[in-house]
């Protein structure tokens, strides 16, 4: 069966924690969410690209093909920002933890990623984000709820945690069970990898 595919930046423990913390907060003021089931700390990541059903036959070379064309990327950082309600407050269907790009290369990461993946070019700008929570169907979400959210994620007193270091994107792949999605880590693309290949998990 051709796996699910995705490319994915990993978050260290403290930043998976810091939203953690954040979907609690939201979840303690927006009771109409909690019958929703948040993004499992685990699971936490920020999506680079989604590559669909790759079967097994071509899933080695796309590999080969996305650690060659990350191997010239230079680490770079993005930061927590807040929390955004999408598609709107009035009707979210997701929570995100948004990040600040502010080099770009998150976005021209994602841009080679699909590049070398054939994929069609997205008519809407790569906007860097963690899904904290999706919900089954549109539903309101306040404005404190939302705020309290966005005051952990932002707090500068917790900068560290807030700031995220980027010198390797995941490909992982994605089976859909009854408890929920399991990833299963396929290769690191390592920025500057020596002879550009996909290092195996």
């Amino acid at each position: 069966m051709p796996a699910r595919v995705f490319v994915a930046i990993e978050l260290p423990p403290p930043t998976r924690l810091l939203m953690t913390e954040a979907m609690r907060s939201f979840l303690s003021i927006e009771p109409s969410w909690r019958t929703e089931k948040p993004v499992a700390h685990g699971l936490l990541h920020v999506t680079l690209a989604f590559l669909g059903a790759v079967p097994d036959p071509l899933l080695e070379p796309l590999l080969e093909r996305l650690g060659v064309a990350v191997k010239d990327m230079e680490p770079f950082e993005v930061r927590v920002a807040g929390a955004r309600a999408v598609p709107s407050m009035r009707h979210a269907s997701m929570l995100w933890a948004t990040l600040d790009d502010a080099s770009g290369l998150a976005a021209s990461l994602s841009a080679i990623i699909a590049r070398e993946a054939g994929l069609p070019a997205e008519g809407r700008a790569f906007r860097a984000h963690v899904t904290l929570a999706r919900s089954r169907r549109p539903r309101a979400v306040g404005p404190r709820a939302i705020e309290a959210a966005s005051t952990l994620l932002s707090d500068s007193g917790r900068l560290a945690d807030r700031t995220v270091s980027v010198r390797s994107a995941t490909v992982f792949s994605s089976t859909l069970r009854s408890a929920g999605p399991a990833y299963e880590p396929l290769a690191l693309l390592a920025f500057g990898a020596i002879g550009g290949n996909a290092a195996a998990r």
